[in-house]
C-alpha cells in the first residue's frame, strides 16, 4: 500500500516537468492553428506565392499573444516545423515535434517520448524506435507514466490482498486452536 502511495504521488518538478496535460495539449493545438493563420496573413501581406515556407521570425508580427505560448512550448522542448503556405488549406499541416522526453507534474498523464509529433492534419505521430535497448528502457517508462493510476491501483489491490490473506491465516490459526482446545476439553470431561 505504501508503494501504491509512492507511485501515485506526483512526479517532482524537474527540468522536463510540465503543468497539467490537458491545457498543454489543447494549447499546442490552438497555437498551431494560430501559426497557420499568421502564415496566411504573412503570405497575403508579403505577396508570397503558394509553396513559400516562412520562418517563425517572419510570423512574429502576426502572432501577437500567441508568441508567449510559442516561447513556452519551445522552452518545454517542442520544435515547430512550418509547412509550405497553401492558399485554401482546410486543416493546418504545421507540426510540433517533441525534442526531449516530457512528463507532466500533476494528475494522471502520458509520457511523451522525444520524436513524437503533433499536427492538426495528421494528429499524433509516434516514432518507431529501431534500437531494442531504447525500447527496453522507454517502453516500461512510457507504460508507467501513461498508466500510473493503473499501476498504483494494482499495487494497492495487491497490498490489500496480502493483508487479507495474512488476516485470514491468523484468524484460521486462532479458530483451529480454540476448536482443538474446546475439543480436547470436552473429551476430558466425558472420560472423567
Amino acid at each position: 500500500m505504501l508503494m501504491a502511495a509512492v507511485v501515485i504521488l506526483p512526479v517532482g518538478a524537474g527540468f522536463h516537468a510540465l503543468e497539467r496535460e490537458m491545457p498543454f495539449t489543447i494549447g499546442l493545438q490552438t497555437t498551431l492553428h494560430r501559426v497557420a493563420g499568421a502564415k496566411h496573413k504573412w503570405a497575403i501581406e508579403r505577396n508570397k506565392p503558394e509553396g513559400a515556407i516562412p520562418k517563425m521570425d517572419d510570423l512574429t508580427p502576426y502572432l501577437r499573444e500567441a508568441t508567449n505560448a510559442i516561447e513556452y512550448f519551445v522552452a518545454s522542448g517542442i520544435e515547430f516545423k512550418l509547412a509550405a503556405f497553401v492558399e485554401d488549406e482546410p486543416v493546418p499541416s504545421d507540426t510540433a515535434i517533441f525534442t526531449r522526453n516530457v512528463t507532466f507534474r500533476r494528475g494522471f498523464c502520458r509520457f511523451y517520448r522525444a520524436g513524437i509529433s503533433f499536427s492538426p492534419r495528421t494528429g499524433w505521430t509516434y516514432p518507431s524506435s529501431t534500437s531494442w535497448q531504447q525500447n527496453l528502457v522507454l517502453l516500461p517508462l512510457g507504460f508507467y507514466h501513461s498508466n500510473r493510476g493503473l499501476v498504483a491501483g494494482a499495487l494497492f489491490a495487491s497490498g490489500v490482498a496480502v493483508f487479507l490473506m495474512f488476516a485470514a491465516k491468523k484468524f484460521w490459526r486462532l479458530w483451529r486452536e480454540r476448536v482443538s482446545e474446546n475439543g480436547s476439553g470436552s473429551a476430558e470431561s466425558t472420560t472423567d
